[in-house]
């Protein structure tokens, strides 16, 4: 199983256990997960710099191993007299 959790070393203040990664479901252009990590402390700065490691640390394996995070294109369809009034060039609608 692919562990993106293992990108580097763990951050400053995480217990040296391996992170924990559980596949939810399969999103709509997506695969979700979830991804403990264990840290020493509990006050609130550690916990937001431990998370913001873990995801940089993500996103470099993804990187790393060429994968793409997929964002959602959304397409407005704007009635054509408030497209004329705005100044916008005109497309064509199939």
């Amino acid at each position: 199983m692919y562990r993106p959790a293992r990108a580097r070393s763990p951050a400053p203040g995480t217990i040296s256990r391996e992170p924990e990664v559980f596949y939810r479901q399969f999103g709509e252009s997506s695969i979700d997960f979830d991804l403990r990590i264990w840290l020493a402390a509990s006050d609130e700065p550690s916990f937001l710099a431990a998370r913001s490691e873990a995801i940089i640390a993500v996103k470099e394996a993804f990187d790393e191993h060429k994968i793409v995070i997929p964002f959602p294109i959304r397409t407005l369809d704007l009635p054509a007299e408030l497209v004329a009034r705005l100044g916008a060039p005109k497309t064509s609608t199939p």
